[in-house]
């Protein structure tokens, strides 16, 4: 995949995804690219910042061929408590909060006895084997631990 800064003779600035350099100039003879704007035809590539790939060759398998490419256990620890604050804050923006009622609540709404909802909440392992049986689905998601000043 390539990127291409482009503008029309409108001057109207856009990019274009083509699968190569060749494609984007078949698309071009072809008047098969426009501006998004204006629907003009008359389109030039302007100067793009280059890239360059400093990190080792993939094998077909997708995976790096160097030793230098190994992710260290750190890296791997870092990595994940970003994932994991990410999803955190995410569930606590978008959910509401039901405590130890979570398997309660969770039922009601599976039953059609309450409204529907996104809620997160506290269940044991038993719990949720419970609910998983009920075909109600749960999905365990890890948060960062509470900050012990921000309890009551």
């Amino acid at each position: 995949m390539i990127i291409f800064n482009l503008k029309c003779d409108s001057d109207h600035h856009f990019e274009g995804w083509f699968k190569n350099k060749d494609e984007f100039d078949r698309q071009l003879k072809h008047n098969l690219v426009s501006c998004p704007q204006c629907g003009s035809e008359n389109i030039l590539k302007t100067p793009t910042a280059s890239r360059i790939n400093t990190l080792p060759a993939r094998s077909k398998s997708g995976f790096r061929n160097s030793e230098s490419s190994v992710v260290s256990p750190q890296e791997i620890k870092m990595i994940s408590e970003q994932f994991i604050e990410k999803i955190s804050n995410y569930v606590e923006e978008n959910f509401t909060y039901v405590g130890k009622d979570f398997p309660e609540e969770v039922r009601k709404i599976y039953y059609g006895e309450a409204e529907s909802k996104n809620i997160y909440g506290q269940a044991t392992q038993n719990e949720i084997k419970s609910l998983n049986e009920e075909g109600v689905s749960t999905i365990a998601i890890p948060f960062n631990p509470v900050e012990k000043n921000k309890l009551n």
